[in-house]
């Protein structure tokens, strides 16, 4: 089974409108899958995401994918003496003061 992403869904239908260059191109792609000019046009350049109901008129299904998230590490608890921490820093006080210098 082949799987495509959008981007590749978009070139399929690229690939279509160059086939049919010179008898009518875009414009009969459009007229075939039963889309207007404007809507593939703007599929073609990435202003709007490939429908469902387009991706089927392509031959293809729109199928969403979820995986899992890898989970975070669990955090660690790291015990912190805040009055040593705070002697050994510049113009620190743990009483909400600062020390003079």
């Amino acid at each position: 089974m082949e799987y495509l992403t959008e981007n590749d869904v978009r070139n399929k239908l690229r690939e279509k409108v160059l086939a049919r260059k010179g008898r009518g191109g875009a414009t009969a792609v459009a007229a075939e899958i039963g889309f207007s000019l404007p809507y593939l046009s703007d599929i073609m350049a990435s202003r709007r995401d490939v429908s469902e109901r387009f991706a089927e008129k392509l031959g293809y299904k729109r199928v969403v994918v979820f995986v899992p998230v890898e989970p975070e590490p669990e955090a660690r608890r790291v015990d912190v003496d805040l009055d040593a921490l705070a002697a050994s820093l510049p113009n620190v006080s743990t009483q909400g003061k600062p020390r003079p210098f």
